[in-house]
């Protein structure tokens, strides 16, 4: 027996036995380390919404061509503070100005043929009454020389008539004669001056109806320099709204650019928001106003994917559906990369905890043996920073 211990405390000494010893020791405190960690450490758990459809704010405005055209002078830079009605991009004008300034010259002489039948017109009618006026004056002389006629002629029967048989034939003959004559010449006058206001009347209406003529050719004139102008404003891409300039397309001096091409991305100064629809039974009433989120864009083929940082403002019941609002307030820098497409989804992901591994064990373990519990109704809360 004695011999047996003996050899039995010389076996522990050996080589080969305090290896054994000294690996029993390792996986025991590796085992302890770990079950350690899986109790002490925490892991976030995250609420994931996708596909979802991102409502982005109304102050968001995308900057698109009204024509296409070849790039002149771009002023495209991201995150560039600008003003509203700003030049953004100018397109290549060389047709639009030269037919501009064309139509201009021409609105100019029609508008100085206009002046020039006005001022004849004026001196047309300052004409007319001056010559009214003179044959007026002499168709009266010849009236009161008939009259005087008259007179003349009344007074010589008068004594015609008292001498009686005595007085001699030829006595009223010169009186007579010069009332004939006298009333010829007046009904001579009045036809003559009948006749020429009717030829100034018709000159004076060629003159007006010139002036109209010219009025009307200088209204189509000045429609179709209006025309003119706003194609050549619409060659300017202006901003239409203060703010911030956001995603920005790369073009160039010299690149073509089609009608209705996104060009920019612009809104306000501060941090933009964007609204994302969530189920119910994904929330699971664990989303809360300051809690840390990301966006990750997708849909837009052709364009890199993003992933945005974001905070969660508001989460509101919506609808008969009762589907969640969720409103996210993105990072300054985001609009940098928005895409220039209006209408995108994207992936959410809102931080809402952070357990420990072995209680997210435990749920997983509780899911499957019991079912999935029924999740309450998120309450309607209400936004802050709103």
């Amino acid at each position: 027996m004695l011999m047996a211990c003996a050899h039995t405390r010389s076996s522990w000494k050996s080589p080969r036995s305090r290896w054994v010893l000294v690996g029993v020791l390792l996986v025991v405190g590796g085992l302890g380390a770990w079950g350690a960690w899986r109790m002490l450490t925490r892991t976030a758990v995250y609420v994931v919404a996708s596909p979802t459809s991102l409502t982005v704010d109304p102050a968001i405005q995308f900057v698109a061509t009204p024509v296409a055209g070849q790039v002149s002078v771009t002023h495209l830079q991201v995150g560039r503070e600008v003003q509203a009605g700003e030049v953004l991009v100018e397109l290549d004008s060389t047709d639009q100005r030269l037919q501009v300034e064309e139509e201009r010259q021409r609105l100019l002489a029609l508008e100085a043929h206009r002046t020039a039948r006005h001022q004849e017109g004026t001196a047309l009618e300052a004409a007319w009454h001056a010559t009214a006026q003179g044959a007026q004056a002499t168709l009266d002389e010849a009236r009161a020389r008939h009259h005087d006629a008259v007179v003349a002629l009344q007074a010589a029967q008068e004594k015609a008539q008292r001498l009686g048989p005595l007085a001699p034939l030829t006595a009223l003959l010169p009186q007579q004669t010069a009332v004939d004559t006298t009333r010829l010449a007046v009904q001579r006058l009045e036809h003559a001056q009948q006749v020429h206001a009717a030829e100034w009347r018709a000159r004076l209406a060629q003159a007006q109806r010139e002036a109209v003529v010219l009025d009307g050719d200088i209204a189509i004139a000045t429609a179709h320099l209006a025309r003119l102008a706003h194609a050549l404003e619409a060659r300017h891409l202006r901003a239409p709204m203060a703010g911030r300039l956001g995603a920005v397309a790369l073009v160039q001096p010299g690149a073509f650019v089609h009608e209705g091409e996104r060009l920019a991305v612009i809104g306000p100064s501060e941090a933009p928001r964007v609204t994302a629809e969530v189920a119910p039974a994904v929330a699971r009433g664990r989303l809360r106003p300051g809690q840390p989120a990301w966006l990750r864009i997708t849909g837009v083929p052709g364009t890199p994917s993003w992933s945005l940082a974001a905070t969660v403002m508001q989460v509101a019941v919506a609808g008969q559906e009762e589907r969640l609002h969720v409103v996210l307030r993105l990072a300054p820098n985001a609009l940098a990369h928005w895409p220039l497409q209006p209408g995108v989804t994207g992936t959410m992901a809102v931080e809402v905890e952070w357990v420990a591994p072995v209680t997210l064990v435990v749920r997983a373990l509780r899911q499957r043996l019991w079912g999935h519990t029924r999740a309450p109704t998120p309450p309607n809360l209400p936004g802050e920073g709103l």
